[in-house]
């Protein structure tokens, strides 16, 4: 599917990656990244796209990949883009799809010839519980989040009278005691580096303050879109309310993401398993996608 838009000044403002108070990060060399999306299962049946993209084709169906993303860093950096989930997840449990090719993601991994203990970061892009649930999978690893996502959901989001929506309460444990050992790392906002070439974005709100990332590599820039693009027929429009917390972002960062990719094939969805048709295949339910 096809969409169009106007690109305006105001989206191209917001082009540039690096923060216009350059961090210690944007004064050091970019290094060379290589780039993965790991499949770890797959839904084993479809479903309309347009249940997950208000005013898309009624005709076109989406099947959704449980995907994580890995960068193997020139600088000797392995870092993970959210960690999935295990199988005794208390949403996985419920999940109304049957999820087939199910792998634990440190298992899914592997088939890159990296092992878990060799992680050495983790950028979670939002805490929902098929993208934070693994994180026990890798304990020597700093974790990188949105300040404002943490204390969100270690905090405030629990007086409400509901439990918060794709949260599981373990993960945000889980995310205390990393910060109690000295390995949870902050991310103030829009537009910070965290390390040279790799830029935390936000905007779009799929959770409290989720975030995507601009990745340098290559002479290219690619984005990591996650869940603030679930899909390459989303592109342009609207989440439904059950899936933002504020729906009308979500075509404005669509149109950012596109300013700031070197090409829109470099804008990478976060649950559509054809992204392993359009990249190369370096191993089973692996795609390099730079």
């Amino acid at each position: 599917m096809k969409v169009s838009f106007l690109i305006t000044s105001s989206v191209l403002a917001f082009s540039s990656l690096i923060p216009s108070s350059a961090s210690e990060a944007s004064s050091q060399e970019v290094p060379s990244y290589e780039l993965y999306a790991i499949s770890y299962g797959r839904a084993a049946e479809t479903i309309p796209l347009s249940s997950v993209a208000l005013g898309a084709d009624p005709t076109q169906t989406l099947t959704i990949n449980c995907m994580i993303w890995f960068l193997k860093s020139s600088d000797g950096r392995n870092i993970l883009i959210d960690t999935g989930f295990l199988g005794d997840s208390p949403h996985f449990q419920t999940y109304p799809l049957p999820i087939i090719d199910y792998l634990r993601p440190d298992s899914a991994l592997a088939r890159l010839g990296i092992q878990a203990q060799d992680v050495t970061d983790i950028i979670l892009t939002h805490v929902h519980w098929d993208h934070a649930d693994g994180l026990s999978l890798f304990p020597n690893a700093r974790v990188w989040i949105q300040r404002a996502e943490y204390e969100y959901y270690t905090g405030d989001a629990w007086q409400a009278e509901e439990e918060p929506s794709g949260i599981d309460a373990r993960d945000m444990i889980q995310l205390v005691e990393i910060n109690t050992q000295g390995r949870l790392r902050f991310i103030e906002g829009d537009g910070q580096e965290i390390y040279p070439g790799i830029t935390a974005l936000t905007g779009p709100k799929h959770t409290f303050s989720s975030q995507y990332l601009g990745i340098e590599t290559g002479g290219e820039t690619v984005v990591l879109a996650s869940d603030n693009l679930v899909a390459y027929g989303a592109f342009g429009l609207q989440f439904p309310p059950s899936l933002s917390l504020e729906p009308t972002a979500d075509p404005i960062a669509h149109q950012r993401m596109r300013a700031i990719a070197s090409s829109i094939d470099l804008i990478i969805p976060g649950h559509d398993t054809e992204v392993f048709d359009r990249f190369p295949n370096p191993a089973e339910a692996v795609a390099r996608i730079r």
